[in-house]
């Protein structure tokens, strides 16, 4: 089973208390210092049920979220419905990019970098240069090498809700964390059991500063993620921002 096929379920519960009002001001933030303005044409990829998305457009831009899971991607719509926004959706594989258009920026947000494989990671990047205009920005954030190898790795975590509870376990392999998530799902008057797998790769923020680097773009820098200042080595996630050339 493809990841984020059940947990599309509950996601949104799931991610209740993030904040992403605060996300999708830190977005606009930096897209406003890079030149982007809110007219813009934007792609978010890994857009996933698309609260970032339904934000982003609120604030004026020309946006489209692209996602490789069709179970996101109707939460996506049924959220962009209820919110009076019209927003079209794309089911795609990120490293696969194909749009009639060049955008003014690319936006990833929350591990959707991580989830892209190392091997494949070139191939993203020079999509993303492709698709971007001339002076064009690509941003996304990363779970760091510290938080996956420190905090999350091989350890496992769980919650008990009313109608959910979760069991996610972590096994570090080399690069990567393979993550175990089994969840107990209310179905009316019975829990139903759901499983899924998930791969995120693990990178330093000095080998993907030298990847954006060698994919041809400029003005590339790494923040402490919703900070304008650089990582620490215990900043748990960071925030990428590169200028095709």
């Amino acid at each position: 089973m493809e990841a984020y096929s059940y947990l599309s379920m509950v996601y949104d519960e799931l991610m209740m208390d993030i904040a992403y009002n605060d996300w999708a001001d830190y977005i606009n933030g930096l897209l406003d210092i890079n030149g982007v303005s809110e007219k813009a044409s934007i792609l978010e990829v890994g857009c996933g049920t698309g609260s970032v998305t339904v934000r982003l457009k609120k604030k004026g831009y020309d946006i489209v979220g692209l996602d490789i899971s069709h179970d996101m991607l109707r939460k996506a719509e049924e959220k962009a419905r209820k919110e009076g926004v019209d927003i079209p959706f794309i089911c795609q594989d990120l490293n696969e990019i194909d749009l009639h258009k060049k955008m003014d920026a690319i936006v990833a947000v929350c591990d959707v970098v991580n989830y892209v494989e190392e091997e494949k990671l070139k191939r993203f990047l020079l999509s993303a240069y492709e698709i971007l205009k001339e002076d064009g920005v690509l941003l996304f954030d990363i779970s760091s090498e510290y938080k996956l190898k420190n905090i999350l790795g091989n350890n496992t975590f769980f919650e008990d809700r009313e109608d959910i509870t979760y069991i996610w376990s972590n096994k570090l392999n080399d690069e990567k964390i393979n993550m175990d998530l089994t969840m107990f799902i209310k179905e009316g008057e019975v829990f139903k059991r759901y499983d899924e797998k998930h791969v995120q790769s693990i990178y330093s923020e000095n080998s993907l500063l030298e990847a954006l680097e060698n994919s041809g773009f400029k003005d590339v820098k790494a923040y402490n993620c919703f900070e304008t200042k650089k990582p620490s080595r215990e900043s748990e996630r960071i925030q990428f921002v590169a200028v095709k050339a």
